[in-house]
């Protein structure tokens, strides 16, 4: 039995593994990796995996049913495992979050963002705890393209060192208060490389 749920938002296929968009993708991938996860079939509108960390048993998802379309996914899952909604995080990229930055919150708004949308209307409810991955604030002016753009190569170094970093937040939310977390990981800002 599962006693935590990591999902990760993004959209599936080759054309979108390195978008801005993928980040929660990005970071599911990374844990699945590290924590040395074992995938399991649940049914095509996901890929999961389970990890043992003490006495945790953490499943990782990604829905597989593209971005706008999270929460049935979701939905399916936690009703299935009867997980309560304060033992999942759910991880995005946030339009509004310069690259580097990452904000963890244990409720609130969709702000924007479709998936966390979707999953909140599937769920009935804003109460759904969610680690936000900042993507870069160099909006050119069509959103849509920007969010599901590459990240370009110098931008690829910081993203490395924001994935080990929220990779530290997600393993510390599965022991830690959520009050700890946010005093933890809030202010702390993964700072772009030099490239002069």
């Amino acid at each position: 039995m599962f006693t935590h749920l990591i999902v990760g938002l993004g959209n599936p296929g080759p054309r979108y593994v390195w978008t801005r968009h993928n980040m929660g993708f990005m970071l599911v991938d990374w844990l699945r990796k590290s924590w040395q996860a074992q995938a399991f079939p649940v049914c095509a509108s996901m890929e999961t995996w389970q990890a043992q960390l003490g006495d945790a048993h953490v499943a990782l998802l990604k829905p597989m049913t593209f971005m706008n379309r999270s929460g049935s996914a979701v939905q399916r899952f936690l009703g299935e495992h009867e997980l309560p909604l304060k033992r999942m995080l759910v991880v995005y990229d946030d339009l509004s979050l310069p690259l580097g930055h990452m904000r963890v919150r244990p409720r609130g708004s969709a702000g924007g963002h479709n998936g966390i949308a979707d999953i909140m209307d599937c769920l009935g409810t804003t109460e759904i705890p969610r680690l936000r991955l900042g993507m870069g604030t160099d909006n050119p002016g069509d959103t849509v393209s920007f969010v599901l753009s590459d990240f370009d190569k110098a931008e690829l170094v910081s993203l490395e060192k924001v994935l080990e970093n929220a990779a530290k937040a997600a393993r510390m939310w599965l022991f830690e208060s959520f009050d700890r977390l946010m005093s933890q990981f809030n202010g702390s800002v993964i700072e772009p490389p030099d490239t002069q």
